[in-house]
């Protein structure tokens, strides 16, 4: 049967990540129980990576084998008819046999905003951050530096991830203000550790709030152990923005 690739968007809030756990409401069990539904027979699906409970994805590719006389545009209208509003299809392509949603995958980018205002319009995308009302991106500019030089990034793992290795080929992390105590990070890299985000999100804001400082963050990639003192930020604020593929 031919290869199909879909491109979506989700909301992870009232999600349990993206992949199928047991007596769990993930993303990947409500596409595959609404395409079966559909295509009247079980239909399993792989996507380009796991997002952990919470997690967004404004853009995120999934690919599934499908009978060759399916029609892209029907699926993709029907598709969007059947899955709850947490979930957008925004495209349907036939392609190559061998063409892998997560394998064939050379970049992932993320983003991760916060804000410091109270602003019931961000609650549900943004994490609501208390501590200071204005961050110093200047601070942060130096960090993001140094963390592109890296290419082993342990200390950003959650323990006992199970990863084969720790080596990432980091190709952007920055820091912009959106608007008044509204930021975003913005994060690109071929692939990405168990948590990493999320770890290295917490890793800025304890160097600001001086938990930590530059000299403990450097002796910690030198020797390739986690910090003393490490923060896992709510996932609330994490977004898979988009993925890169050669073809």
């Amino acid at each position: 049967m031919p290869r199909y690739f879909f491109k979506i968007a989700f909301r992870g809030t009232n999600y349990s990540g993206w992949q199928i756990q047991p007596n769990s409401h993930t993303v990947q069990a409500e596409i595959e129980r609404c395409l079966s539904q559909l295509m009247a027979k079980p239909i399993s699906i792989m996507g380009c990576g796991r997002t952990d409970a919470g997690v967004h994805a404004s853009c995120y590719y999934f690919h599934t084998d499908l009978p060759e006389d399916s029609d892209e545009e029907s699926i993709k209208y029907k598709l969007n008819h059947m899955l709850s509003k947490d979930i957008a299809v925004y495209d349907c392509q036939k392609m190559k046999a061998d063409d892998h949603a997560r394998f064939s995958a050379r970049r992932r980018s993320y983003t991760y905003h916060l804000h410091t205002i109270k602003h019931p319009f961000l609650n549900e995308s943004s994490f609501y951050y208390t501590w200071k009302k204005e961050l110093n991106l200047d601070t942060f500019f130096v960090l993001s530096q140094y963390l592109e030089q890296q290419s082993l990034f342990e200390p950003l793992c959650k323990s006992n991830s199970g990863n084969e290795h720790f080596r990432c080929h980091l190709y952007k992390a920055g820091w912009q203000q959106l608007g008044e105590g509204h930021y975003r990070f913005d994060v690109e890299a071929n692939r990405f550790l168990r948590g990493m985000i999320r770890l290295m999100v917490g890793m800025y804001l304890n160097l600001e709030r001086e938990k930590i400082n530059m000299n403990q963050i450097k002796h910690a990639f030198d020797t390739q152990k986690q910090l003393d003192i490490s923060w896992s930020v709510p996932a609330v604020g994490l977004s898979l923005s988009d993925v890169i593929y050669d073809f």
